[in-house]
């Protein structure tokens, strides 16, 4: 956590011309939520817009909007950060949760969910071992540890400038209407609105994408007044087609013209201190991380410097340097953390996380030529050639 102290960027003052919004770099950390998640593109987004409508039916004034808007986009961006717990106890931890998603993490069915993916892919000594483990704990220290990884999240959201809101929100990402979530003291309407907004918005979209209208309904109302807050449900149930009307339309482009409030484009200095907090941020992927992201960009300014690029494009390539590793999110921490060689298909994985790269910004502004560099840098780095021309 310590990587994520940093200055908290003004963003009133923020108001630039360097072609990019917060909410583009907001988007582009959804992305790499979903590759996380083991979810398709735009996952996080579709989540998000539903927020957004949910909100207008509870006629959400423009200040709470702006904050579920933040919140929505963000709510579970902290989760893939610490891939190294999730794989010591289930393996694969992006399988683990592209699961898990599917199940309200509480009581028995989450804990039968646990003990079925105890130690997946591993000795038969090692599965029984870590279901021993759950057991003991009741599951509860997972659900713990995954509310743990959102305060991250929630200490980015702080770095970036967002209001003190948006941070509360997203730190409350597995809180539960009836208190049986995390933080466990908090129950009912202490729950953020926007954070209760987000929590019915995540599970329609996953519901309705993978089993259809009808059980997004059934599995909804069944979690009201335990997981989720009645009224959001008795909205939801009004009228639910209109929900997901053109969710898939021009997703990404929708979303950002959504936005209610318009924070403008942002200053160059804002922008290379949103990405050094961006590039901290995903250096908490794996331990062995730690420093990377920046030590990188600090190699790439010196070497900008001895080759006397012009200003621009040193710019360009300090900033692609400190994210340049976003797409890791997309590999398994069990394969960054592994000790020893990394078999084939191993090695294929952490190839991909460079095509990851591109993948999290080529909707946006800053894919022109900031994703290309990203990618062209990371290709470098892991020693093979690009699967096709940059």
């Amino acid at each position: 956590m310590a990587q994520l102290a940093g200055q908290r960027i003004g963003y009133d003052a923020a108001m630039g011309d360097s072609g990019i919004r917060l909410s583009d770099l907001l988007v582009s950390l959804s992305m790499a939520t979903d590759l996380g998640f083991g979810q398709p593109p735009e996952h996080m987004v579709r989540s998000a817009r539903i927020g957004m409508r949910l909100g207008a039916r509870l006629g959400l004034d423009a200040k709470d909007l702006a904050t579920l808007y933040d919140v929505g986009i963000l709510t579970y961006v902290g989760c893939p950060v610490y891939g190294n717990e999730s794989a010591v106890l289930f393996g694969d931890d992006i399988d683990f949760r592209a699961h898990a998603i599917e199940v309200d993490l509480a009581g028995f069915p989450a804990m039968m969910f646990m003990l079925r993916r105890a130690g997946h892919g591993t000795s038969a000594f090692n599965r029984a071992r870590q279901a021993a483990s759950l057991m003991a704990s009741g599951g509860r220290r997972v659900v713990q540890q995954m509310a743990n990884h959102c305060s991250a999240a929630g200490s980015l959201a702080t770095r970036l400038g967002l209001s003190e809101d948006v941070p509360a929100g997203i730190e409350q990402a597995y809180a539960r209407w009836d208190g049986q979530g995390v933080p466990d003291d908090l129950s009912g309407t202490d729950v953020s609105l926007a954070a209760r907004v987000s929590h019915v918005a995540k599970a329609c979209e996953v519901f309705e994408r993978t089993a259809g209208l009808e059980t997004t309904i059934d599995v909804v109302r069944s979690r009201s007044g335990t997981h989720f807050d009645p009224a959001i449900v008795k909205l939801m149930s009004t009228d639910p087609e209109s929900l997901f009307k053109d969710l898939d339309h021009d997703t990404v482009d929708e979303f950002l013209a959504a936005e209610p409030a318009d924070r403008g484009s942002l200053t160059d200095d804002y922008l290379d201190r949103a990405l050094e907090a961006i590039g901290d941020f995903c250096d908490l992927r794996c331990a062995f991380f730690a420093g990377h992201a920046r030590g990188t960009a600090d190699l790439v300014r010196g070497a900008a410097q001895v080759m006397n690029l012009a200003s621009g494009d040193a710019d360009l390539a300090y900033r692609a340097a400190l994210v340049h590793d976003v797409g890791r999110f997309g590999v398994p921490g069990s394969v960054w953390a592994k000790p020893g060689p990394l078999t084939a298909n191993e090695l294929e994985r952490v190839r991909l996380h460079a095509y990851y790269v591109e993948h999290v910004y080529y909707k946006l502004g800053v894919s022109n030529r900031t994703g290309a560099a990203m990618y062209a840098m990371q290709y470098g780095i892991v020693g093979s050639a690009p699967p096709r021309a940059v």
